[in-house]
């Protein structure tokens, strides 16, 4: 399987800008950027929630 050089990432991503434009590139990666954010704090608060259970149980 042939693997994607850095010169090949950059093309893709000037078509991907061309095609879609700047804004709407910035949007989207804005959104994707949130939902990572939300992912890990909800991620977060559900460890600190079962560890905090569980350790209370253990005692």
């Amino acid at each position: 399987m042939p693997t994607l050089g850095s010169t090949e990432v950059l093309v893709i991503l000037l078509i991907v800008v061309v095609v879609f434009g700047a804004s709407r590139v910035g949007d989207l990666i804005g959104g994707i950027g949130r939902g990572i954010r939300q992912f890990r704090t909800e991620v977060r608060e559900d460890g600190h929630s079962k560890g905090s259970s569980s350790g209370e149980s253990a005692s």
